[in-house]
């Protein structure tokens, strides 16, 4: 019943995990738009989902370590993972169906840190931009912004 219990808690967290991957998606969009109304509505979701996805983690951890005082498994650390492994040496629990979700989590897990990655880079330039703007408009009156690099 517990292992069931865990599927459903790596079900609910690939669905947070996607839903949060389609709202970092959805501010890249706003960033990439220049559309601060859109950006800031993200941000706001952005807090909500964080709140779901650890308290989904930590009902998970809690499951785990469950799990694992159940079948006498000794756990280098709670990550799913470790888990995983240590079950593997009991050959009367099928794991593919655990295997496959935990595949599609880290897919999420690298999708999502790619695209945040992408955001950060996409801010940092902004300000750059932003920076060089001020400081054409400050500095000079005589020269033409259209002739500066950008």
């Amino acid at each position: 019943m517990e292992m069931i219990n865990l599927f459903d808690e790596l079900k609910k967290q690939q669905e947070l995990l996607q839903r949060f991957m389609d709202l970092i998606s959805l501010q890249q969009k706003a960033i990439i738009d220049g559309d601060i109304n859109s950006l800031e509505e993200t941000l706001k979701k952005e807090s909500v989902y964080f709140h779901e996805i650890e308290v989904n983690q930590k009902m998970t951890i809690e499951t785990i370590k469950k799990l694992a005082e159940k079948y006498s498994l000794t756990l280098k650390s709670n990550r799913l993972s470790d888990f995983l492994d240590a079950l593997e040496d009991k050959k009367e629990i099928k794991l593919g169906s655990f295997k496959k979700l935990q595949s599609s989590l880290k897919k999420i897990i690298n999708n999502i840190n790619y695209v945040n990655n992408q955001n950060k880079m996409l801010i940092s330039q902004a300000r750059n931009f932003i920076k060089e703007m001020i400081g054409v408009l400050v500095n000079s009156n005589k020269s033409s912004i259209l002739d500066r690099k950008v």
